[in-house]
């Protein structure tokens, strides 16, 4: 009788674990991302910072980023189309007790860098640029 309740119980913690984290899994090997924390959407460190990463869409594509805006009522991936996720699922990534942090994920899916004030886009694309797999990437591109 334990053993059936502890199965269930187990399987049940791993699928919803799974759930949690299966954006930033479908990502891992394939993309960075940049996680954009906010309470609001309209607050102007959040825009200012949307504007900033946008000012240079090759430099995000080349660099194989996704960002995603998460709010305390949920999430949407960029660009944003007025579609929200209501979710949680980040939630334990923002670590700031600030209403605002930026969060940069490798393609490992560990965090690399953490800022809560807001962060040039090449200040990101330089950290970037520093990381082992990125150099290697630009060592096969030539």
């Amino acid at each position: 009788m334990n053993y059936k309740i502890v199965t269930c119980l187990f399987l049940f913690i791993m699928t919803f674990h799974n759930g949690l984290g299966q954006n930033l899994q479908s990502h891992k090997w394939n993309s960075r991302v940049i996680l954009l924390f906010s309470d609001e959407f309209d607050s102007e460190k959040l825009q200012l910072q949307r504007t900033e990463i946008f000012s240079d869409p090759d430099g995000l594509k080349d660099r194989k980023l996704i960002v995603y805006t998460v709010l305390r009522s949920g999430y949407s991936k960029e660009p944003f189309k007025g579609e929200w996720i209501k979710s949680n699922q980040f939630a334990s990534l923002k670590k700031s007790k600030e209403d605002f942090e930026v969060v940069l994920i490798g393609l490992d899916g560990m965090v690399k860098f953490r800022n809560d004030s807001l962060v040039p886009i090449q200040r990101i694309f330089d950290i970037i640029d520093g990381m082992p797999m990125r150099r290697l990437e630009l060592k096969q591109k030539n």
